[in-house]
């Protein structure tokens, strides 16, 4: 049995476990930096995307994903317009009994948009999500990030998705 194919059933029998429901079929999502992650439909009907963690890729970072998740859920549970977390007695991030780290939320219905493909109207609406987005993160206690950028790579990385939209 391949690598994959071991952590996708680890997790997938740790979800029916949990859920008390059957994995009926999955969708790989092929996108990312070596996190493995499916689009699950379930045998109660419902959906879900779950999302693999890769040991090494978050060695010593996974209080920081745990922190984005618990704010994701926060700004979902205030109306911003994203994925509900699902959490396990409380831990966002799950582990299999072979180790394995995960997550799952709901599945959002949208689609990828080439950049300058989008319309007036997307670009207001992402505007009024962004706007409550900001709204909810001043009622947020600060802290301190885990990385810090300098102008100079924010600026490339910026010059480098423009000419990309163009």
């Amino acid at each position: 049995m391949s690598e994959i194919k071991a952590i996708q059933e680890s997790i997938f029998h740790t979800m029916e476990s949990m859920l008390s429901v059957e994995v009926q079929s999955e969708e790989p999502i092929l996108r990312g930096r070596k996190n493995l992650k499916w689009i699950v439909t379930l045998s109660s009907g419902e959906k879900l995307f779950v999302k693999q963690y890769h040991q090494q890729r978050y060695m010593g970072k996974l209080s920081y994903v745990k922190k984005a998740l618990a704010i994701q859920n926060t700004l979902q549970h205030q109306g911003v317009v994203c994925p509900k977390i699902h959490t396990w007695n409380g831990e966002y991030i799950l582990t299999t009994p072979d180790g394995v780290l995960f997550s799952f939320m709901e599945v959002c219905k949208g689609e990828f948009v080439k950049p300058s493909h989008t319309t007036v109207k997307q670009m207001q609406s992402l505007g009024y999500e962004l706007g409550k987005m900001h709204s909810a993160f001043r009622r947020l206690p600060a802290s301190v990030l885990h990385w810090s950028p300098s102008k100079e790579h924010i600026q490339d990385e910026w010059e480098k998705q423009y000419k990309q939209a163009k």
